[in-house]
């Protein structure tokens, strides 16, 4: 991302409701759908991080509502979009 500021976004798990604060590293879009590059909030070595790919699944009311991508095939997609050397990320599956 641009930004110099980080924007962040919690995660909530939809089975235990824990609520885990993440680190929007970048943004893509992908056939109209669009992908967030994030890492969990306070990790110290973002070198290091481990990412996760999210997707945007609702937008319609005030808050917006992602999911993380599993299946493979969008995964590698959705990864092929960020694991550019020119912005700093290598993305391993």
């Amino acid at each position: 991302m641009d930004n110099k500021e980080s924007l962040h976004i919690v995660l909530t798990d939809t089975e235990t409701g824990a609520e885990i604060e993440m680190t929007i590293a970048d943004t893509a879009t992908l056939n109209g759908v669009r992908y967030l590059l994030v890492y969990e909030s306070g990790f110290n070595d973002e070198d290091e991080a481990e990412a996760r790919i999210l997707k945007e699944i609702d937008d319609s009311g005030d808050d917006v509502y992602y999911e993380q991508v599993t299946g493979d095939d969008e995964l590698e997609a959705a990864a092929a979009l960020f694991n550019d050397p020119e912005n700093g990320y290598e993305i391993e599956l």
